[in-house]
């Protein structure tokens, strides 16, 4: 009597079979950060779209967290940013989808995942981000 019919090896790789090693490649390929904040891109006309690719370019270039794989994702952050500023500026509240579009936008580049410093003198200090 024949066993259980084979599967497929990405499918036994995603349920986790643990019978024998995977044949597939596990190499995790990463993308270098870039060491200095490049132009912004010519459709980004915005001036205050422009301000924010500056101010937040240079905090995601000192942490290492900017790619040339992130760098559309920072793009349309920037884009976003300009716009949450005219509605405001205008009295007129952005909506909630721009709102959490904005905040996922901040997640995936790393904005809200930084780890803040402990204050001086803190004697809980060496407790923080553990």
């Amino acid at each position: 009597m024949p066993g259980p019919a084979r599967q497929h090896p990405h499918l036994a790789l995603l349920r986790g079979s643990r019978s024998r090693p995977a044949s597939v490649n596990s190499k995790t390929y990463t993308l270098s950060p870039l060491h200095s904040l490049p132009a912004p891109p010519a459709w980004l006309v915005d001036l205050e779209a422009r301000r924010e690719w500056a101010r937040t370019g240079a905090v995601l270039i000192g942490a290492r967290l900017l790619t040339a794989g992130t760098l559309p994702t920072f793009e349309q952050y920037c884009r976003l940013y300009a716009r949450l500023v005219r509605e405001w500026a205008s009295e007129k509240p952005p909506t909630p989808a721009l709102l959490m579009s904005f905040r996922a936008l901040s997640n995936n580049l790393g904005l809200f995942g930084l780890p803040r410093a402990p204050e001086p003198g803190n004697r809980f200090a060496k407790f923080a981000n553990k």
